[in-house]
């Protein structure tokens, strides 16, 4: 996920917007836009549900409109480093778990052999 706070010109007075960050984040399938985000972040929403600060930015107002919009006619790309992973990486069962598993199933797979024919030569 990469979250861009935006630029200078678009920040509400006395803010200052935050540099690019990105991360891999893990979620449900089923999660929401803004579960997956909260997994990221920390987000600052409304009652209603509209989310209106990412990271601590801004630090208040929410859907406030922006004056004088100046779209360039080319965008400089944006460049983000990734970081660590968010969420529950682990959420999964481990391959060594599987591993045990499998040799456990084996092992008694074992023993049962071993008894039935014990069984049939008694």
């Amino acid at each position: 996920m990469v979250i861009d706070p935006g630029t200078a010109e678009d920040a509400p007075r006395g803010s200052a917007p935050g540099t690019v960050t990105a991360t891999c984040v893990v979620a449900p399938t089923t999660a929401t836009a803004t579960q997956v985000l909260q997994t990221a972040t920390t987000v600052r929403a409304d009652s209603a549900g509209m989310i209106c600060g990412v990271a601590g930015y801004p630090a208040n107002g929410c859907g406030d409109p922006v004056a004088d919009i100046n779209v360039p006619a080319t965008d400089p790309g944006v460049v983000a480093e990734l970081t660590a992973p968010a969420g529950n990486v682990a959420k999964g069962t481990p391959v060594w778990a599987w591993i045990v598993v499998g040799g456990i199933v084996v092992v008694l797979a074992g023993a049962g052999i071993v008894v039935a024919r014990k069984r049939r030569t008694a």
